[in-house]
């Protein structure tokens, strides 16, 4: 049987792939944190779900609609918090690319309460996002 923060992380790195916006909702309490890395007008720490979706808005606008492409390499899992690497490739009019991407959730019943985001290669991804 799969553990249960392994497989919400799952679920999450998924929908957002798929682009089910309203699915990583549901996955994160009202108060979650997230903290995005870099040195483009994107990277911050977004304090509850409305900013965060926000953020999630300026980077579809960024793309032309397009979230990013997640690959899931591995997931590691406790009681509190689960991690993930992946690929992620990013794509928007006129550029691509990709890196690896690590993840952590911090999760409380059943749902993401703080989430970070670190990136194999941060100067790709800022200069993908400027």
């Amino acid at each position: 049987m799969a553990d249960p923060n392994a497989e919400l992380a799952r679920k999450y790195l998924e929908a957002w792939s798929a682009g089910e916006l309203d699915t990583v909702r549901s996955m994160l309490t009202n108060d979650v944190e997230v903290h995005i890395p870099g040195r483009t007008p994107l990277a911050g720490v977004y304090r509850n779900a409305s900013d965060f979706f926000g953020y999630i808005d300026k980077v579809l606008d960024l793309t032309g609609g397009k979230t990013e492409r997640i690959e899931i390499l591995d997931i590691l899992a406790n009681d509190e918090r689960a991690a993930a690497i992946t690929r992620v490739r990013f794509r928007r009019p006129g550029k691509n690319t990709e890196c690896r991407r690590f993840f952590t959730f911090d999760i409380r019943d059943g749902r993401i309460y703080e989430l970070w985001v670190f990136d194999e290669d941060q100067y790709v991804v800022d200069e993908f996002f400027s």
